[in-house]
Parts: structure tokens; C-alpha cells; sequence
């Protein structure tokens, strides 16, 4: 008996448990200035098994939450990239294939301090073809009280 009101109890919270999702906005986050070298047509999730960005804590009960994009990770992040850097014709046009992507909030009494770090690869595209270019990483952090 107690394992079939187990079950039902699972089932009946499951959904609701993986529904904690966090979704990460981009919308008031720049680039910064960019180099005018480059322009990204596209991005690309290369990473193994498609893993989960991070987690964070969110609400005064500190309550783990997946961190996602609501429209995925290709999508918003190619969006973004194009926005950020406009191509044009005197650029080189390269497509950026993510290795890894980690987003992560430390809270500790009043503060949070969140992290993320990001590697990818860039492919230059020419004549229909790409040809592999550099390996870049870049981390970066955020203090909040």
C-alpha cells in the first residue's frame, strides 16, 4: 500500500517539480564593443548530450531551479549574437559551435554572486565550406547584495 501511494504521490508532483525552470533574458545584455573583424551568422549547441545550462536559486526560499531558454539555446543565442553584431559584407562571417555553457548563482546570507562561462569554437564560413579558426572562452561574474 505504501509503495502505490508513493507512486501516486510521484506522479501527481513530477510535472510540477520539473517545471522549475528559470529562463535567462537577454534582452538588456550587450557584447560590449565589438572588434568589427567578425560577424556570427549562427550558433550552434555542441555539447555532448545537450547537458543543462545551470541552476539558480530563485525566491526567498532559496528554491533550485533549472536555468533554460524558453525558445532554446540555438535560437535566442544566434538571435542575440546577430543583434549584437550585425552582418555586413566587409566582416568575416563565421559560425560559433558552443563546447560548453555553465550558468550558476552562489547565494550566501544577503549576497549572490552569479557566474557564467561559455567555449566555443568558431568556424569561418567561405565558399559554401567552413574551416575551423580558434577556440575561445570567457567567464564572467556578477556581485549582487
Amino acid at each position: 500500500m505504501k509503495t502505490v501511494f508513493l507512486a501516486a504521490l510521484l506522479l501527481l508532483t513530477g510535472p510540477a517539480a520539473r517545471a522549475q525552470e528559470y529562463y535567462l533574458d537577454l534582452t538588456a545584455q550587450t557584447l560590449g564593443e565589438a572588434n568589427g573583424v567578425v560577424a556570427v551568422t549562427q550558433v550552434l549547441d555542441g555539447r555532448a548530450g545537450n547537458p543543462p545550462i545551470g541552476i539558480v536559486y530563485r525566491g526567498v526560499a532559496g528554491k533550485a531551479a533549472a536555468v533554460a531558454f524558453r525558445q532554446g539555446l540555438e535560437t535566442e543565442l544566434t538571435a542575440f549574437v546577430r543583434a549584437q553584431l550585425p552582418v555586413q559584407p566587409t566582416l568575416h562571417r563565421v559560425v560559433l559551435c558552443l563546447r560548453s555553457l555553465h550558468v550558476g548563482e552562489t547565494v550566501g546570507g544577503n549576497k549572490e554572486q552569479a557566474t557564467g562561462n561559455i567555449t566555443a569554437d568558431a568556424y569561418e564560413e567561405a565558399a559554401r565550406r567552413l574551416s575551423f579558426r580558434a577556440v575561445g572562452g570567457r567567464a564572467g561574474q556578477r556581485s549582487r547584495a
